[in-house]
């Protein structure tokens, strides 16, 4: 049993598509897995002195220490669980961290009773004051 040629060329674009297909796979996990490991590094940079950062970041490390021992040890694939789960929440921490430190949601210093007391009730901004406005538009 002999093979035609085109046999062997339909082979041959298929090993072609499949490896493009790994590499595209290949390529957008390289993309996340930078853009995932500049997120923290810059969240860790920019905030250090936040505990709860290095508590999530020592449980991470630890527990998937444990999960890669218990893997070698056992062989079942369970036990490499915990590194994804772990590194998931430490995005979540992450994220919450740059939400809950961030300016622009920050509230600000006003008193109400100032800003009451302050203005007048009886005159609405688009009023003219003294007339001013009133004269400069008969002028002109």
């Amino acid at each position: 049993m002999s093979k035609s040629k085109n046999h062997y060329k339909n082979e041959t674009e298929l090993a072609g598509g499949v490896v493009t297909i790994y590499l595209v796979v290949l390529l957008a996990v390289a993309y996340v897995v930078f853009k995932v490991s500049f997120f923290i590094v810059l969240t860790f940079c920019k905030f250090y002195r936040i505990k709860w950062l290095w508590v999530i970041l020592v449980s991470v490390v630890a527990l998937s220490a444990a999960g890669v021992i218990l893997f070698k040890v056992f062989a079942v694939v369970a036990f490499l669980l915990p590194i994804p789960l772990g590194i998931v929440a430490l995005l979540i921490t992450c994220l919450a961290v740059q939400l809950n430190c961030r300016e622009t949601l920050l509230r600000e210093n006003v008193n109400i009773f100032q800003d009451m007391l302050g203005t007048s009730w009886w005159s609405s901004d688009s009023a003219p004051r003294n007339g001013v406005e009133h004269e400069q538009s008969l002028a002109a």
